[in-house]
């Protein structure tokens, strides 16, 4: 009896210190699956982690570079507009100069403005080559219309002024075939010939060619003031300066129109043709045309 007491004395109080040993075993060692499983984990993080650093970087490049290929592809676009710009207005400048018709002052003045563009497209052009933001490339790219008009207003306004002057052209031959043609007149007056009619028509023709002459003049004045700065608010210049040359035009034709009429009458009329009255030659109807409408 004794003996079963001590055995059973002995197993309680081994077995809790088994339990123990056992707890601590088991929480002191690592489950090498479990830590296999962690490490395999953390490297897929890892990679994930890299992978995606990796397409940021180069998802930036990519935005570089394309960013780069767009400022590039527009300075050269600029340049190229500015340089068609800059040929164009060497051109007006040198039509400027074998206008006949105007006074030297106003050959500076508009010499002066053309020159004016070309100086400041010419600073625009340097300023687009050296530009390193986007944004500002595309603010001065855009100025290339927007600030100086080139196409939209200064070109037509030097069409306008030559076409102006192709038409005093004609209206100082009409002028002068109408001095000729006067002179005519009257000798066939003096010969007593009945000139009612004749001198009805000289009387258009003398109106024709001098509101003729007026509506060039008013069409010459109103575009020499017109500047880029003053774009688009100035553009009725424009198409009031043509309206004043389509009335020039119709005059110029109605004028020639009535010297056709009195060199007919002259033909039928008795009157031998003498050195002193020939009958002075008219050209043909002159075909100064009118600049049409020009868009931005």
């Amino acid at each position: 009896m004794k003996k079963l007491i001590a055995l059973s004395i002995a197993l309680s109080t081994f077995l809790p210190l088994s339990v123990a040993v056992a707890q601590t075993t088991s929480s002191g060692s690592s489950n090498p699956v479990l830590t296999q499983a962690a490490i395999r984990k953390s490297a897929i993080l890892t990679q994930a982690a890299g992978r995606k650093e990796t397409a940021a970087s180069k998802a930036a490049e990519r935005k570089a570079e394309s960013q780069e290929t767009v400022m590039q592809n527009l300075q050269n676009r600029a340049i190229k507009e500015i340089d068609r710009r800059l040929e164009a207005m060497n051109r007006l400048i040198t039509r400027i100069s074998n206008i006949k018709k105007l006074s030297d002052a106003q050959k500076a003045t508009l010499t002066t403005q053309v020159q004016t563009e070309i100086t400041n497209l010419t600073n625009l052009k340097t300023k687009i080559q050296a530009d390193t933001d986007i944004d500002t490339l595309r603010t001065d790219v855009k100025s290339i219309i927007t600030s100086y008009r080139i196409y939209a207003l200064l070109i037509p306004k030097i069409h306008i002024i030559t076409a102006a002057e192709s038409m005093l052209t004609a209206t100082e031959k009409l002028s002068s075939a109408y001095t000729e043609l006067n002179e005519r007149v009257d000798s066939a007056t003096v010969a007593g010939v009945d000139t009612t009619q004749m001198k009805t028509a000289l009387a258009t023709m003398q109106a024709k060619i001098t509101d003729a002459n007026t509506q060039i003049n008013n069409a010459i004045s109103t575009v020499s003031a017109l500047t880029p700065t003053g774009y688009p608010g100035n553009i009725s210049g424009l198409k009031t300066a043509r309206s004043y040359l389509t009335a020039a035009r119709k005059d110029i034709v109605d004028a020639f129109n009535a010297a056709k009429d009195v060199l007919h009458m002259l033909r039928q009329s008795s009157i031998p043709s003498s050195p002193t009255t020939a009958v002075p030659t008219i050209e043909a109807t002159p075909t100064a045309t009118v600049p049409p409408t020009t868009t931005p």
